[in-house]
């Protein structure tokens, strides 16, 4: 007997198909870690909207603080509030202050 030799022509097909495949499943898990690092981006920029936007209202609060030492201050003075009435607001001024500066 003779040795016959045929062509091949299904293993390289089911190669190609392989290939194809592979590179399908490469372009699907470069498609979801993208889709994860915009996820997380997006994520972090709202994180850091709302931290920016409790600074400004932790500011805004301390400077009507400061704004109520002042006039009760004013009514101390000419003597409308009284010494208790004055000691309250510079007491949550100073906490209100306090917390500022940890935030700038």
């Amino acid at each position: 007997m003779a040795p016959s030799w045929t062509p091949n022509m299904w293993g390289r097909v089911r190669l190609v198909e392989s290939n194809v495949a592979n590179a399908q499943a490469r372009a699907a898990d470069l498609a979801s870690t993208r889709l994860v690092a915009q996820g997380a981006l997006a994520s972090d920029y709202l994180q850091l909207r709302i931290a920016d936007a409790l600074k400004r209202l932790l500011h805004a609060t301390a400077n009507e603080h400061a704004k109520s030492v002042r006039i009760t201050r004013s009514q101390h003075v000419v003597g409308i509030a009284s010494a208790l009435d004055f000691s309250d607001p510079r007491r949550n001024y100073a906490a209100r202050r306090c917390g500022r500066w940890r935030l700038a």
